[in-house]
């Protein structure tokens, strides 16, 4: 029995330990993209980690290294075919600029393969996923938002109204790149957008949630088109139009909170762009989970209070107390979308654009027939006939 006990602390309780601290490393490894992951494989336990990496152009990307380090055999791969990149490293050899020989193409994934050491010979083999360079990215508005997930009923079939965020194509360009993002949600439920060309004054619904069929609702998974094409009629589903383009994301669970704030993101430049906030009446202090996204809306004035500074506070959010799943017929709905439109064109006014609680209104949803107000509009220009409590 002494053998045994003698055996087991001289090689399977060291070898355990090797072991969790590998997965540990591993799990660890990280990037800030909300996008990308990192797979790892073939390390050992003490490695420098990334802690970032960023896609400069279609030809380089840049890594961040916890320490200084050292690569070898770097290469990105293509479709399988594998092409050799050249490393140049900061001063300080924690920083280092990857140059492929070609260019990669917009939205397309790829492979970038090395293994990293550290000045102990500590080593680890990794594999990176990013997608080629956008060097057209679309500009887009956060123009209507809706976090809320009801019922409507046509002609007898009941299907679910879900929760999506609609935006205005200030100028033309591809989509990818660009991500769709909640505070409260997290990266777990962000949308990125296809790799999809698009058109000044296009209007653009992510509707963020898609419906799951059960007996109680059998038609509910019938026109959950994508609509990445020129044909902007494939998507039949409630709330669809068939003049915008619509898409779907393919999570399945709820999203928005009654209190949140709502994201546009750009993975490239790693900025939010473009941003709305809404709050319960009540709410005093955001939850510490915002704290990463509240400091880069202020950092950016992308949000403004009602003396035009920067303001990040529920007291400086649009109130959403009139938009639930009874009303979620109701929307946060953005007025100045014609008049930043306008502005932008002309050359008078670049991003960050004026932003806050007095340029959105809680829309109206009432009457029928030829004297309906349709509070919701995705796809078509806002409403502004704002709620007043009683419509």
């Amino acid at each position: 029995m002494k053998h045994i006990a003698k055996y087991f602390l001289r090689t399977a309780l060291p070898a355990l330990g090797i072991v969790f601290a590998v997965l540990f490393s591993v799990n660890s490894f990280s990037c800030r993209s909300p996008q990308d992951g990192l797979i790892c494989l073939n390390g050992d336990y003490s490695v420098p980690k990334i802690q970032e990496y960023r896609v400069l152009s279609p030809d380089s990307l840049s890594l961040s290294f916890s320490s200084p380090v050292s690569l070898a055999d770097v290469e990105v791969c293509d479709d399988g075919e594998k092409f050799s990149s050249a490393v140049t490293f900061s001063s300080d050899g924690k920083d280092a600029i990857i140059n492929f020989n070609f260019n990669t193409e917009t939205g397309k994934e790829y492979l970038l393969e090395g293994t990293v050491s550290d000045e102990r010979g500590n080593s680890l083999t990794f594999s990176l996923p990013f997608k080629g360079y956008n060097s057209q990215p679309a500009k887009l508005l956060i123009s209507e938002v809706r976090n809320a997930y009801g019922t409507t009923t046509s002609h007898k079939v009941t299907t679910h109204k879900t929760e999506f965020a609609e935006f205005y194509v200030l100028e033309g360009g591809n989509l990818s790149s660009l991500s769709v993002m909640s505070a409260a949600d997290g990266k777990e439920k962000s949308y990125d957008f296809p790799l999809v060309e698009v058109q000044k004054g296009e209007y653009i619904t992510v509707h963020m949630r898609r419906p799951s069929q059960n007996e109680k609702y059998p038609y509910d998974t019938e026109g959950l088109e994508d609509e990445t094409g020129t044909d902007l009629t494939l998507s039949t589903h409630t709330d669809s139009c068939e003049t915008g383009r619509d898409l779907w994301s393919l999570n399945e669970k709820s999203v928005f909170a009654d209190s949140d704030i709502i994201f546009l993101y750009d993975n490239q430049e790693q900025k939010i762009v473009d941003s709305l906030l809404f709050a319960k009446s009540g709410v005093e202090f955001w939850p510490a989970s915002f704290s990463e996204w509240l400091s880069l809306i202020e950092a950016e004035n992308l949000w403004q209070n009602e003396e035009g500074l920067s303001g990040v506070k529920p007291d400086d959010a649009v109130c959403s107390d009139d938009i639930t799943s009874a009303a979620a017929g109701r929307s946060f709905s953005r007025q100045n979308i014609a008049e930043l439109s306008e502005l932008y064109e002309s050359g008078q006014i670049t991003l960050p654009f004026e932003n806050s609680k007095n340029v959105w209104l809680i829309t109206a949803d009432s009457g029928s027939g030829s004297k309906k107000i349709y509070g919701v509009t995705p796809g078509l220009p806002n409403s502004d006939a704002a709620y007043n409590g009683k419509n």
